[in-house]
């Protein structure tokens, strides 16, 4: 059984029997397994919305094409099952040697971050971010912009990239950092929503790039 911790927001505001959801959905994900099902579960929108939870809370999950497609199995007009169903855009083997590499990465920017409270660990990880990265929005076609990895290991991204390093790196350290989306002065943009010291506070490490 998966354990999340908790630097996990998202998962901490899901009722118990959500929280089992989110588990078996992060399971699947993991295990890059096609589909999850849901035995008798009527309810599809509220599986794909703790989904979404999912995504917010883990910017780990890199291996993951956004494109997701639900179904509903009945029988005799009741619902049997409901599932959702997955796409990857990296192999298993690709993956892990991705992964290794993340690792390697984050725990070399980590090296010497403050010992101290929550702010000076999260005012360091959001310079080193600032530093590291360089805003490219040329090629808005390429997923992999989407992913921390673009950020992280590339050094160039937009800010949704931008947004799952910094939460990364902040759960890395121990802190609570979701994704959060909507809008900017008309446009689409990510940001994070990060517990420092007892209290919640959003941050932008994006536009503190720009």
């Amino acid at each position: 059984v998966i354990k999340v911790n908790n630097t996990k927001y998202g998962y901490s505001t899901l009722n118990k029997n959500d929280k089992k959801i989110y588990k078996k959905i992060l399971t699947a994900i993991n295990n890059m397994n096609q589909t999850v099902d849901f035995a008798k579960y009527k309810n599809v929108k509220h599986l794909m919305n703790i989904y979404k939870v999912v995504l917010a809370d883990n910017p780990d999950i890199f291996w993951l094409d956004n494109t997701i497609s639900s179904s509903v199995e009945t029988y005799n007009s009741k619902v049997v099952k409901s599932s959702l169903k997955f796409k990857y855009t990296y192999s298993k083997a690709k993956k892990d040697k991705t992964q290794k590499k993340i690792e390697a990465k984050a725990a070399k920017i980590l090296k010497n971050m403050p010992k101290s409270d929550d702010y000076e660990k999260a005012k360091y990880i959001y310079g080193k971010v600032v530093d590291l990265v360089e805003y490219d929005d040329f090629d808005t076609s390429n997923k992999s912009y989407q992913q921390m990895v673009s950020a992280l290991l590339n050094g160039q991204s937009v800010c949704a990239g931008y947004t799952k390093m910094y939460n990364y790196l902040l759960q890395k350290a121990g802190l609570q950092a979701m994704y959060v989306s909507g809008k900017v002065k008309g446009q689409s943009h990510a940001w994070s929503l990060v517990r420092v010291n007892g209290q919640y506070y959003y941050s932008d490490v994006t536009f503190g790039d720009k």
